[in-house]
């Protein structure tokens, strides 16, 4: 038997699937760092933030292993980071949650360290993306420019 043949034979029968499910939470993830670097761009005229690319090794049930790209930001001697979590999220999305789409399908976290939002990635029966944050001090809510420049201030001040 050739190796070709070998992994025909022995690929699990659900690769197809674990392969498109991990390439969408890659590639959501990315379209919410290019909005973040766009707005940051918008944003910081003086040019003063530094903003550097991070990658990170993941290992998700359901996923297997791969690596996805997250953000930090630096203001003077103050950081934050953008760091990506998990496609298998466990939160329930409250008041946002609809039949067949209660819970997060993803999370990303944005952290200075001593504080932390969670985003979270909800999706529809359509396929379409809405990203929605909290943290410790308020209920979950629409991530949108405005709530990340709030995010931003806090975290950077």
């Amino acid at each position: 038997m050739t190796l070709s043949e070998f992994l025909r034979k022995n690929a699990p029968r659900d690769e197809i699937l674990r392969r498109k499910w991990r390439d969408d939470w890659i590639a959501a993830v990315e379209r919410l760092l290019a909005q973040m670097r766009t707005w940051l761009s918008a944003a910081d005229t003086a040019k003063v933030l530094d903003i550097e690319p991070l990658e990170f090794d993941k290992r998700e049930q359901g996923l297997g292993a791969y690596e996805i790209k997250g953000l930090a930001i630096n203001f003077g001697e103050n950081a934050m980071k953008v760091v990506p979590v998990g496609r298998n999220a466990l939160a329930h999305l409250g008041q946002y949650a609809e039949p067949g789409h209660e819970k997060a399908e993803g999370r990303v976290d944005i952290t200075n360290g001593a504080y932390k939002y969670f985003l979270y990635r909800k999706l529809n029966d359509a396929g379409e993306e809405q990203w929605l944050v909290q943290d410790e001090r308020s209920g979950i809510r629409p991530f949108d420019q405005e709530q990340f420049e709030a995010i931003v201030q806090a975290l950077l001040s």
